[in-house]
């Protein structure tokens, strides 16, 4: 009669775990916490997968077999089995670089890895998106690794500092207010002091203004806001009054402005401004701590006004940025009266007009002085089928009040302008270092232009031979090559003859006229190659406003 018990096995591993090995192993691995000595795990870890594989075949020997106890013993090995590769994992878990990193950096890690998903602007409006936003479902599923990281995902405030709300969504939301409120009410409590970087649309709803008064408990946190009506409303902005606001360092505001809004008048670190909205008066905010404003009229109201107060205000303005929308625009307004000047040292301006002959630039321009200006770059707003008509009578009287010939060093123009007064333009402006010409025309960079701006040219528009523009250190170009290769490998080699360092880049419309030669492209990569690394160059095709650059000579480097 065969016997029940089972055969004596050739093979067990010297690394299986007794039941409170694994035990102990488990409870490390979800601690987070590193083992006291490691020699033990280490040699798990390393013999291991040769002894499952050793498991693998006697069970599979076994499954061979039909008699029972074979099976028996087949069903105790992949047991076993399991065990040891349970065991091994856990073991290799416990010495995994990731234990080693400190928790502040973890936490980096995982606040790197939340914003790549949620960026303020980037958050859609359904309701599912904002409850796992406020819930933090990512961050959620992080903290079920182990208990370590479940203690750095809830435990570091800064992974609760980015707060996302669209009150259109929450209004139309199913679930009771409290449920939305308790929700963010953790989130902040789980910021602890934190500063906030917030995003919310205003609306004229009861939400709204429970939303905003819990927020407004928390004012001091406030580093980053932005504001904005509901889509399709012309929501006011009144509801919270004066706040503690002693962390507030950028503001944008997307709501009707009214002048009873006090809020923002006590905000001793605030330096950036953004609007989006016309205002007939002036809003109540520190103005001469004001170091950046970008204004946005979205073509209401009086953006000529709106843009000339600003610059006004900011008695210690650095930079501006201005989108003005003024298609229809009544030149004989009396807005253009009011001359402003202002200490901004960059000025950067989009103007949307009405037509290609829109003589609007100029106005704007006559209405200026700036006397600290070092960069000035003039575009037509994204998506302006119209160039912007060049003043150069505007230009130069603009650069005459505001002594531009001491100040200005990086001019940027995407206008309609001809080559000769595009040199008279720069012949009032001997500090330039960087120009920037984008010719929606072929009438500016063509071989006059170019002539004109090399250091040995002698033109009517120098004046006792003196050369235009001589500590030019960057020149870029995009055009439609209406000039000649020669000419322009001339203003290279003149430009590249100075001791400093030179930057040239030419990005051809993809409708140009003509071919670059191959001689130019020889003649470039041997002089760069000869300035030996102070002379870097760059080319390339220029598509729907994207450069693609399928030719690169950079420092030496040989021709693609």
């Amino acid at each position: 009669m065969a016997s029940d018990s089972l055969p004596a096995r050739s093979f067990s591993s010297t690394f299986a775990p007794t039941p409170a090995e694994l035990v102990d192993i488990q409870q490390l691995a979800r601690s987070g916490s590193l083992p006291v000595d490691p020699a033990r795990i280490r040699a798990v870890i390393s013999g291991a997968p040769a002894d499952l594989e050793r498991y693998d075949a006697e069970i599979e020997n076994l499954k061979v077999a039909e008699r029972n106890l074979q099976r028996k013993l087949s069903r105790r090995l992949t047991l076993e089995r399991e065990t040891l590769a349970s065991y091994a994992a856990f073991c290799r878990s416990v010495l995994s670089p990731a234990q080693k990193l400190p928790n502040e950096l973890l936490g980096e890690i995982f606040d790197l890895c939340l914003r790549k998903k949620i960026n303020p602007g980037a958050s859609t409006s359904r309701l599912e998106d904002q409850m796992n936003l406020l819930a933090r479902r990512d961050l959620q599923e992080l903290a079920q690794v182990c208990f370590r990281w479940y203690c750095v995902a809830i435990g570091t405030p800064q992974l609760w500092s980015m707060i996302i709300i669209y009150s259109g969504v929450w209004d139309r939301s199913f679930f009771h207010a409290e449920i939305l409120m308790k929700l963010l009410e953790s989130f902040l409590i789980r910021g602890k002091d934190h500063p906030l970087t917030i995003e919310m649309t205003i609306s004229d709803t009861m939400r709204c203004d429970q939303v905003l008064a819990l927020l407004s408990q928390h004012a001091q946190r406030w580093r980053e806001v932005d504001f904005l009506a509901s889509r399709g409303q012309n929501t006011t902005f009144h509801r919270i009054k004066n706040l503690k606001l002693d962390r507030l360092v950028s503001l944008s505001l997307d709501v009707a402005w009214e002048q009873r809004v006090k809020a923002f008048r006590k905000a001793p670190v605030l330096t950036e401004l953004s609007f989006k909205r016309d205002f007939e008066s002036l809003p109540r905010l520190p103005w001469s701590q004001i170091k950046t404003v970008s204004y946005d009229s979205l073509g209401a109201g009086d953006p000529v006004h709106s843009a000339l107060s600003l610059l006004r205000a900011a008695t210690n303005l650095t930079t501006c940025r201005l989108y003005l929308y003024l298609q229809g625009y009544d030149l004989d307004d009396e807005s253009w009266g009011i001359h402003t000047t202002s200490r901004t040292q960059k000025l950067y301006i989009q103007l949307m007009t009405s037509t290609g002959s829109d003589p609007i630039l100029g106005h704007f321009l006559d209405s200026l002085t700036l006397p600290h200006l070092n960069v000035l770059d003039i575009h037509p707003n994204n998506g302006s089928s119209f160039p912007l008509l060049w003043s150069t009578d505007a230009f130069l009287g603009l650069a005459d009040r505001s002594g531009f010939h001491s100040s200005l060093t990086y001019l940027a123009l995407h206008v309609q302008v001809k080559d000769v007064d595009l040199l008279r333009c720069l012949s009032a402006v001997p500090l330039l270092e960087k120009l920037l010409i984008r010719d929606c025309t072929p009438s500016a960079v063509t071989d006059t232009f170019l002539r004109g701006l090399q250091l040995d040219a002698t033109t009517t528009t120098t004046p006792d031979s003196a050369p235009l523009v001589p500590n030019l250190a960057f020149f870029s170009l995009r055009c439609a090559l209406s000039f000649t290769d020669p000419v322009y490998f001339d203003l290279l080699a003149s430009r590249t003859s100075q001791a400093r360092d030179f930057q040239s880049d030419l990005w051809w419309y993809a409708t140009r006229r003509r071919e670059v030669s191959a001689k130019l492209v020889e003649n470039i990569a041997k002089l760069v190659a000869k300035m030996e690394g102070r002379f870097v160059f760059k080319s390339g095709a220029y598509h729907e406003d994207r450069p693609k650059r399928f030719r690169a000579i950079l420092e030496g480097e040989r021709m693609l």
